[in-house]
């Protein structure tokens, strides 16, 4: 991919992809400081360090899609399980909050927080006796696949329609958890 370039040229190139200052990359590739601006927009002009930009750009393009692809899969799993959380698995038989470590993974994320209280309170006797309250709060179902759709078709990736479409179908399944 770098034929026809001698070493100073590969390495313009390769430093030109760190930052995209052509100046800089002059530099750091070896060029004189006083002429690196002359020389980097000579070197910018030849077709084959363009050809080993361009080749490098592509496959980091490539790299960064398959990476959405595979952040775009892992959220639409992520929202499911909140959306498929059921707050009877973190419940014991006695109707008691269980302690989180006891919950189900799906539902543990799904929580947005966890709270114990201790207080002493008296009884009738006026008797002391140490309560614990237990609360636990979730992610509203209907709010995180909407925030979800909206920062998915803000981002307007060409494989994201397949996505926005399994999410406003989980958004409607939601809804009707939340009803």
């Amino acid at each position: 991919m770098a034929r026809g370039l001698n070493d100073k040229q590969k390495a313009f190139a390769f430093e030109y992809l760190k930052d995209f200052n052509a100046t800089q990359a002059a530099i750091r590739a070896g060029y004189s400081a006083r002429t690196a601006g002359s020389q980097a927009h000579d070197l910018l002009k030849k077709p084959e360090i363009r050809s080993v930009v361009e080749g490098k750009l592509s496959q980091v393009e490539h790299r960064a899609d398959r990476s959405v692809d595979q952040a775009i899969e892992e959220v639409c799993e992520k929202l499911e399980e909140i959306l498929d959380a059921d707050i009877g698995d973190c419940m014991g038989e006695d109707g008691a909050l269980l302690h989180p470590r006891e919950w189900p993974g799906p539902l543990r994320r799904a929580c947005s927080g966890f709270e114990v209280e201790e207080r002493l309170e008296l009884t009738h006797d006026d008797e002391p006796v140490e309560v614990r309250v237990k609360k636990a709060k979730f992610w509203s179902k209907t709010e995180s696949a909407a925030l979800l759709l909206r920062k998915l078709r803000a981002f307007r990736h060409e494989d994201t329609d397949r996505a926005v479409d399994s999410l406003v179908h989980l958004l409607a399944a939601a809804r009707k958890v939340d009803e």
